[in-house]
């Protein structure tokens, strides 16, 4: 998710949240007030994201808020879909610890997912 948060604060990130090329999120761990800055891949994403009047980044297909379980079931597709096409290997998170790659297995991993 090219930010560092953890994947409730992700889904919780608002438009307004995005300033100055970095994302101001409170976490849900600890509750501290935190600046990320925005990857490129990051910003990319958030300019393809679907239209949609909802206040959060991270919107579906239709334009919808994420929920957790809807995120969480579509992200085991597009996971396995990557591990079938040899892009990553069993072990990617949403975290960020995934298996190492190839650098074209990460570049096309990385096409997958502003696709996604």
């Amino acid at each position: 998710m090219f930010s560092g948060l953890r994947k409730a604060d992700v889904l919780s990130v608002s438009l307004a949240s995005i300033q100055n090329g970095e994302i101001s999120v409170r976490t849900s761990k600890r509750g501290q007030q935190i600046r990320v800055p925005i990857h490129p891949v990051l910003q990319r994403a958030i300019k393809a994201r679907p239209k949609s009047n909802a206040v959060q980044i991270a919107v579906n297909s239709l334009g919808m808020p994420w929920t957790e379980s809807g995120f969480n079931a579509s992200f085991r597709t597009f996971k396995a879909g990557l591990e079938r096409e040899g892009l990553t290997r069993p072990g990617l998170t949403l975290h960020g610890r995934e298996i190492p790659m190839t650098c074209p297995q990460k570049a096309a991993a990385i096409r997958k997912c502003l696709a996604f």
